[in-house]
């Protein structure tokens, strides 16, 4: 696969359950920007192991999740899961974080 992806990662009565994601799109429908989970996902599978190829079985993801839909399962894992930030949107935020201090304290301090 040449796209970049990343992981959004949800655990549930010790399974675990993995989808790749666009990273951009992925942080954008994290905050709430981008409004269909489909426009994230970079496939509509649900992993077991995304880089085995492990697919979840349709029996598995009903029981854990009650469905099968994989973008009703991936609103879940959004939402309730754990999303891996790139270094590159690690690094932006801390960038972004680092400015919001400096202008704070240049306002109360100057």
């Amino acid at each position: 696969m040449s796209r970049e992806y990343t992981l959004v990662r949800h655990q549930v009565e010790n399974e675990k359950f993995e989808i790749l994601v666009d990273p951009d799109k992925g942080l954008e429908y994290k905050r709430g920007i981008l409004g269909n989970v489909s426009n994230a996902l970079i496939i509509d599978t649900i992993f077991i192991d995304a880089s085995k190829g492990e697919k979840a079985s349709g029996e598995k993801l009903e029981k854990v999740y009650g469905t099968s839909d994989p973008l009703e399962i991936a609103a879940i894992m959004f939402e309730k899961g754990t999303f891996q930030l790139t270094a590159q949107q690690r690094k932006e935020m801390q960038e972004q974080k680092r400015r919001q201090v400096i202008n704070i304290i240049a306002r109360t301090y100057v």
